[in-house]
């Protein structure tokens, strides 16, 4: 009687080791490996706001534009995009510049910073044109998917003249 029930014993237990060697039916999925290149956008959008060189005050000049970028570049919240802006202020100078925009997203908003390069016309010949540069930072606000409102300060800077310039505009960015 002993032998046999030791037997049953050896058997149950090598019975119950194989079948944890059966693979079951259901695989676990593989973990996904974070896309490099993710949460692709384009987007295009308007600004209003003032040149603030002097500081904030009523008679500061308007400036309203135009931007487009494409986001080149996501890992997680992080991300890298590339712009163009074009700003037209009250002194009647013109601003194309192209710059690079370096963001961070928490929950609905995104700060960033941002530096570029460009040119600055006059419609006004009293001053002279020149190339510039620019550095700057903000944040958005998502809105909706496709919907952000952008906050944003740049200071240009000529890169012959070291003529400054100080903008803060207020807009709004649709992506596709």
């Amino acid at each position: 009687m002993k032998h046999t029930i030791a037997a049953l014993a050896l058997i149950a237990t090598t019975a119950s080791a194989m079948a944890t060697d059966v693979p079951s039916r259901a695989q676990p999925a593989a973990p996904k490996a974070p896309a490099i290149l993710s949460d692709k956008s384009i987007y295009v959008g308007f600004n209003a706001g003032a040149l603030v060189t002097d500081g904030f005050n009523k008679n500061a000049p308007y400036s309203v534009g135009v931007v487009g970028g494409y986001k080149v570049f996501g890992f997680g919240p992080a991300g890298v995009a590339v712009e163009g802006a074009y700003d037209y202020d009250k002194n009647k100078n013109n601003t194309v510049t192209g710059n690079v925009i370096g963001s961070y997203k928490i929950g609905a908003l995104s700060p960033y910073a941002l530096v570029g390069a460009g040119y600055r016309y006059y419609d006004a010949r009293a001053t002279k044109d020149e190339a510039i540069w620019n550095v700057g930072g903000g944040v958005k606000y998502a809105v909706t998917s496709s919907f952000d409102v952008d906050a944003r300060y740049r200071r240009f800077e000529g890169f012959d003249s070291k003529r400054t310039e100080d903008r803060v505009t207020l807009g709004v960015n649709f992506k596709f």
